[in-house]
């Protein structure tokens, strides 16, 4: 007979629990499960003496780790736990192999676990295939409906039958899960804990068949993320990383500007509180660092949000803050190395120059309009705005983005992108490489007015980029030309706007002494003409910095670093120098280029900071300790 009304009672618990209507913050780490069915508990079997545990109130919940045993006579262990405001309860379960054993939580004022109405958490098992641990972390959110009280802890049996154990803590509220709420960044390091669960909403009505819960509540994470503030002044680095010994749990860094207001706009990159750093949202990988330079007219209270995306547990951030002479900028792809540069060298800009980072010659040719615009550049995908460009677009209050290059380099659905993101999207293109460089020129005239202008090969990078620092600071177009001849859409900008100063970069194998003197020859010869060279293209970057720096157009003060085997991590870094009154040097990727080296040395009273583009495998941990150890006194 009680066999029996045990029975009966368990049969009504088998409707399969709950399914949640819930509004969605906006938030790409939360996971928000939409329907959460449980597998019928097993119906128990035999007749033995009903125990404390086997219904509500049960017992109290033991110290944590403990275990219990589930079988087909014995198919609930019940526990009590009292739970204030705020508190998070944080709880998992472990059985045999092929077993299934779960654990559900009810409300307070619940009388019996056979009253399925009650469940008010579970552990989404089904979503994690049935592999242990099962788990949940649970917060008293009144905001969400839910009380201070007792509540009910059911571990309970499914399949199979053996030995449990369960893991449990309650974790009190913390209060930094959002800017305004932020907590001063403690002492290095500091241990913290996150998940990345989801707090529905208690349902307030329920339809007939009690397959749905219905919530007037939105929902809320139940704490994904703790924020720090910190103060940061104009060219502090701020290093800091995330760390974990918990396998489930996945976690980023993301760094909030002064402005910021909400961490829940940071996947939605055109609001104005966008994050201006973060770690590599793609990478499952912990742990994960953060690098950040605050640029001119930067400095300010930031925020770092530890934020959970994954899995739920302990975590470790360290951090650090320096004036190092020397900072590394890069990033995981080329697009997030120039986004690096720009941000630890931009503050605000209403423009931004964007070429393609998959070639350089349209990009070689935006120095001078960027100048002009005071704007930076920002490398794109040819089919695709990358997620690091659109953040700092917005983070830099950007209104307008000139594109440079055609459909070919940039391509139409790049700028529909731009236009849907609210941005105003204008276009400077030619038939070939060389009549983009003469448009280019033709806008930085009609903005400026410069007589000036920078001459280059335009079937190599290396001698652009020298030049890239100066002509940014000059507003001086550089343009592209064919090594033995000068073509026709350059030499009509040059006599039509009486361009009467033009600097070569490079030797006579680069920029013929033909083309030197077909340019000679423009405006009546009244066009004057300097040719800046060296042996090599690491010469020539020395020279032409020592050049531009015997003109007064620019400092030592600050020194970009760039490889002079490849083109993108100087495409945006000469722009940067540019915009931070410096020059650009190259070198070979694993050795500092003697020129480089000679350079750093003679100027090592002048310079101020030396910035390292790109990441180890473009620039070596060699190349960065050499630097490092020229500008030691």
């Amino acid at each position: 007979m009680l066999a029996a009304a045990v029975a009966l009672s368990l049969l009504v618990a088998t409707v399969p629990a709950v399914a949640l209507e819930a509004s969605v913050v906006p938030r790409s780490q939360a996971r928000l499960p939409q329907s959460i069915v449980q597998p019928q508990r097993h119906l128990p079997s035999g007749i033995r003496t009903l125990a404390a545990d086997d219904d509500i109130p049960g017992i109290p919940l033991p110290v944590s780790p403990f275990m219990g045993w589930l079988n087909t006579t014995d198919v609930s262990d019940v526990y009590s736990v009292y739970l204030g405001v705020g508190d998070t309860l944080s709880v998992s379960i472990t059985g045999p192999a092929n077993t299934y054993m779960d654990v559900d939580l009810y409300q307070p004022g619940s009388t019996t676990i056979f009253n399925a109405t009650n469940v008010i958490y579970t552990t989404d098992s089904v979503e994690r295939s049935y592999v242990y641990p099962f788990g949940f972390d649970f917060k008293v959110d009144p905001s969400q409906g839910y009380s201070p009280g007792t509540y009910y802890l059911d571990a309970w049996f499914g399949a199979g039958g053996g030995a449990y154990t369960v893991t449990w803590r309650i974790i009190p509220e913390d209060g930094d899960n959002d800017i305004p709420d932020a907590l001063p960044l403690l002492a290095s390091p500091l241990v913290g804990w996150a998940t990345s669960a989801w707090l529905w909403g208690y349902p307030d009505t329920r339809p007939p068949d009690r397959l749905k819960w219905k919530s007037a509540y939105p929902g809320t994470l139940v704490d994904g993320s703790d924020v720090r503030s910190i103060d940061l002044a104009e060219g502090d680095q701020l290093i800091a990383t995330v760390s974990t010994t918990d396998r489930d749990l996945g976690m980023e860094l993301l760094l909030y500007p002064p402005h910021a207001s909400n961490v829940n706009t940071d996947t939605y990159v055109y609001y104005d509180d966008a994050r201006v750093a973060s770690t590599n949202l793609a990478s499952v990988a912990m742990p994960e660092s953060l690098n950040f330079v605050v640029p001119p007219g930067g400095a300010g209270g930031y925020f770092l949000s530890a934020e959970a995306w994954a899995g739920s547990g302990d975590y470790t951030l360290t951090w650090s803050t320096n004036q190092n002479a020397v900072v590394r900028m890069s990033g995981a792809t080329r697009y997030e190395t120039g986004q690096a540069i720009v941000r630890s060298t931009s503050h605000e800009s209403t423009v931004a120059i964007l070429a393609s980072g998959a070639g350089y010659a349209d990009a070689l040719s935006a120095a001078g309009l960027a100048g002009a615009y005071n704007a930076p550049l920002l490398l794109t995908s040819a089919t695709e705005l990358p997620d690091a460009v659109s953040v700092q677009l917005v983070e830099m209050g950007v209104e307008k983005v000139i594109i440079v290059g055609g459909t070919g380099a940039v391509s139409a659905g790049v700028a529909t992108t731009l236009v849907d993101g609210g941005f105003i999207v204008e276009r400077l293109a030619g038939v070939s490489r060389y009549a983009t460089s003469a448009a280019c020129a033709t806008a930085v005239h009609a903005l400026v007015g410069t007589t000036d202008a920078f001459v280059v090969r335009g079937d190599s990078f290396a001698d652009a980029l020298a030049v890239s620092p100066f002509a940014y600071t000059q507003k001086a177009p550089v343009l592209l030309t064919e090594p033995a001849s000068l073509p026709t859409t350059i030499s009509a900008f040059l006599e039509t706007n009486d361009v009467v100063n033009v600097y070569i970069a490079g030797g006579t194998g680069a920029v013929s002494s033909g083309v030197a003197s077909a340019i000679d020859r423009l405006n009546g010869g009244a066009t004057m003409v300097e040719r800046v060279a060296g042996k090599d293209r690491y010469e020539t970057a020395r020279d032409v910095a020592d050049f531009g720096v015997g003109k007064g157009w620019n400092s030592y003060a600050f020194v970009g670093v760039s490889t002079g085997a490849n083109f993108p991590d100087a495409l945006a870094g000469g722009v940067a120098c540019g915009r931070m009154g410096g020059v650009l040097l190259l070198t070979t990727p694993t050795t500092l280029s003697p020129p480089a080296s000679a350079a750093i040395a003679a100027n090592k009273a002048t310079i101020e900071r030396v910035g390292v583009f790109g990441g180890t495998g473009a620039l070596s941990l060699g190349v960065f300790a050499a630097i490092r150890n020229l500008l030691t006194f």
